[in-house]
């Protein structure tokens, strides 16, 4: 069975065995609602394929949907619809390394799969329900170091929804304060000028 094969019968195993645990496809992520509440689990399964194997690197996290959609609306952007608020590798829970599960033809997918299962149910879910609160992202955040997960845009709103909208005002401005000069050309820092400016806007209309 060639590779891109067998990785699309893993793919649809993996799919079936989240299913069972309550993980249903939205777009190109599973997510399990909790209860009725904003908030939601989330997992992606990142893969890469090689020529003599392939790899599957599950990463999990929660949603809000109460930030996600405070952040692409002062992004002015629809793009948030089904992102995480906050994710990790599962692998970095369960083995605190970031590798992936292999799949090659020396291996028993079905016994990797178990592996993930047992990883999810053992660590993932359990560091999941631990962060399903604006406190717990907040001291997850750390103090907002910016990083290419969008840190930088959640911190500040999860800063303003715990009522805390002097710090996060403070916090935009010492990030665009100590923006590195030689970088503000860039399209990113006039995306963050403006959604700095809309924060602004939206914490002084509820002054």
């Amino acid at each position: 069975m060639k590779l891109r094969e067998r990785l699309k019968l893993v793919l649809a195993s993996v799919k079936s065995m989240l299913e069972s645990h309550g993980f249903l496809v939205h777009g190109d992520v599973f997510i399990r609602a909790v209860g009725n509440s904003e908030w939601s689990l989330w997992l992606g399964l990142n893969r890469g394929i090689y020529s003599d194997r392939f790899e599957l690197n599950p990463v999990v996290g929660v949603r809000s949907r109460v930030i996600e959609d405070e952040v692409g609306r002062l992004l002015n952007s629809t793009g948030f619809t089904s992102t995480a608020s906050h994710c990790v590798t599962l692998r970095s829970l369960v083995y605190k390394v970031e590798a992936p599960w292999e799949f090659d033809e020396t291996v028993d997918p079905v016994e990797r799969i178990e592996s993930i299962e047992r990883s999810l149910l053992g660590s993932g879910i359990p560091f999941l329900e631990a962060h399903l609160s604006y406190d717990a992202l907040l001291r997850a955040y750390g103090n907002g170091k910016p990083d290419n997960f969008g840190t930088q845009y959640r911190y500040p709103v999860v800063l303003k929804l715990l009522g805390r909208k002097e710090e996060a005002i403070a916090y935009l401005d010492h990030y665009i304060g100590s923006f590195p000069k030689e970088y503000e050309a860039d399209s990113y820092f006039p995306k963050y000028l403006a959604f700095a400016e809309r924060f602004r806007s939206t914490v002084a209309s509820k002054a």
